[in-house]
């Protein structure tokens, strides 16, 4: 991860192909909730929907974006596959341990192209974090967006987030601090039964932490702004009775 960050170009022309097949069984219809356009340049937060989420808003979503991605998938085949088939499948999805192995050990193989092409940056909960501040504050600096998945999804992936994690936060008041100015937080929503990507409003870090809302306070009000977007637009009316 040593050396400068060069953000991802928009045309990629091998990841084009691939990303038109799976944009016949992932693509889906964006839905803007609010009066206001969407941002060129934002922080953009979405539930992830086990794996269908990252894939399903690339091939979609019309705003240029880069996504923060779990580290381990950008170390060597054994890194991939310990986290695909661990964490992942086992631990996060719930799969058997054979279907698991073999699911991993194809997907191991391939992810490097699709993070590629996908324009992830690698996320750690240790020190590493702030090479991936670096690189998504360059992202920011070159006038386009940074998609996170902030669900705290160590038991699985709900249709409702239980937790947000703040590493969103982290970014949006470093950015704000350093660059003295007010970057949009956007939410998103995916629901991959109905196929749409809902966008909810914007808001804002900087007025929030000014008014005395600390970073986990702030995380909540992003899980609720996509959670909002779920219950207002995807729940069903059964659903909404439980």
């Amino acid at each position: 991860m040593a050396g400068e960050y060069r953000v991802p170009k928009r045309r990629q022309p091998v990841f084009k192909i691939v990303g038109g097949i799976f944009r016949l069984f992932l693509g889906c219809k964006v839905v803007n909730t609010t009066d206001t356009p969407l941002p060129k340049q934002a922080i953009i937060i979405s539930n992830h929907n086990a794996k269908s989420g990252p894939m399903a808003i690339e091939v979609s979503f019309p705003m240029f974006n880069v996504k923060w991605g779990a580290g381990e998938m950008f170390g060597g085949f054994s890194s991939r596959y310990n986290y695909l088939r661990n964490i992942l499948y086992i631990q996060k999805l719930g799969k058997g341990k054979l279907s698991a192995t073999l699911r991993a050990c194809f997907e191991a193989i391939f992810s490097p192209m699709l993070y590629k092409g996908m324009k992830f940056i690698p996320t750690f909960t240790d020190m590493r974090f702030l090479h991936t501040v670096k690189c998504s504050e360059a992202v920011l600096d070159a006038g386009e967006s940074v998609l996170i998945f902030p669900e705290d999804s160590s038991k699985g992936y709900l249709d409702e987030i239980t937790k947000a994690l703040p590493g969103f936060v982290m970014l949006a008041e470093l950015y704000n601090k350093k660059k003295d100015c007010d970057i949009p937080i956007l939410p998103l929503y995916y629901h991959k039964r109905t196929r749409r990507i809902l966008v909810g409003e914007a808001f804002s870090e900087k007025t929030l932490r000014e008014q005395g809302l600390t970073r986990e306070e702030i995380a909540e009000v992003g899980r609720q702004r996509i959670n909002g977007l779920y219950n207002a637009y995807c729940k069903s009316p059964e659903e909404k009775q439980e």
